[in-house]
């Protein structure tokens, strides 16, 4: 299975629609956007893009499944109500 490290796990989370194929192009839209000098940003993309593309998306629905179900219901400190969609 395809190892993510955190900050590439943090974008696919970011940018994920919900498919493997659909955070691909997520990725690559943004990406055209960059700034010249978010080059650190650009690496992370390319290499986040090269494990997705090399993945299948069952390996993939494992992983986004996993994202979702580790997002905290609240941020602590600041009351639910607070919480855009809330």
């Amino acid at each position: 299975m395809t190892r993510f490290t955190n900050d590439e796990l943090t974008l696919v989370s970011l940018y994920s629609p919900g498919s493997r194929k659909g955070t691909v192009e997520e990725l690559r839209l943004m990406m055209d956007f960059l700034l010249p000098d978010e080059t650190e940003l650009e690496s992370l993309a390319e290499r986040t893009l090269t494990k997705l593309e090399s993945m299948t998306d069952e390996e993939f629905s494992h992983i986004h499944k996993h994202l979702i179900l580790n997002i905290p219901p609240s941020i602590p400190g600041i009351p639910d109500h607070d919480m855009p969609g809330s």
